[in-house]
């Protein structure tokens, strides 16, 4: 997949996790980690951020960061690398359905400046996963799921289908409800 940013306009990062230092049990629990912090600092400037399964934020409705995290796993070593890209500035996309806090907001941003408010909201989400455990973390990243029991197009199988979300499982897959059926999707099982 491809990330396009304009020169010097958004948010490209990569954060080294070690997993062991960071205390974190499990790789889903620094997917919601993640999520939720970049969620809460969006939620510092504008309104309507949800977390879009398996990896986007969306700003109404429209999608203004990606995420991709890589894990090298041994039997001594769980480093990650936590990468995203969060369209500040940038005015003109070619992907459709794409935002920037600044679209959003009617405001101008210097990004380098915003990255704290990143690494302090990473802190207070390590912080609560460590307060409160990885089933409180993933019950609040349910909660703020983009398209939370609300009818929407899922496609899968070639077609369309209305369903309703209803959350994701401990280990990471989506629930969907469709009429009186629920089902379990793996990453790139299903779009919407």
């Amino acid at each position: 997949k491809e990330w396009q940013s304009d020169a010097f306009s958004n948010l490209i990062v990569s954060v080294a996790a070690d997993l062991n230092l960071w205390k974190i049990n499990n790789m889903i629990s620094l997917n919601h980690i993640t999520a939720l912090a970049i969620q809460s600092f969006l939620l510092k400037h504008t309104d309507n951020v949800k977390i879009k399964w398996p990896n986007d934020i969306m700003i109404n409705d429209e999608k203004a960061v990606g995420i991709l995290i890589e894990s090298f796993i041994t039997s001594k070593q769980r480093n990650s690398v936590i990468g995203f890209g969060a369209n500040i500035n940038q005015q003109e996309f070619e992907a459709p359905r794409a935002t920037s806090l600044s679209l959003e907001t009617g405001k101008n941003y210097n990004p380098r400046e915003l990255i704290y408010e990143v690494i302090d909201a990473f802190n207070h989400f390590i912080a609560l996963y460590h307060e409160n455990g990885e089933k409180w973390m993933h019950n609040f990243y349910n909660q703020q799921l983009w398209k939370l029991d609300t009818n929407h197009s899922f496609f899968f199988d070639e077609k369309d289908h209305l369903g309703q979300i209803q959350s994701t499982t401990e280990s990471g897959e989506l629930i969907i409800k469709f009429s009186n059926e629920h089902k379990v999707f793996m990453n790139g099982q299903v779009s919407y």
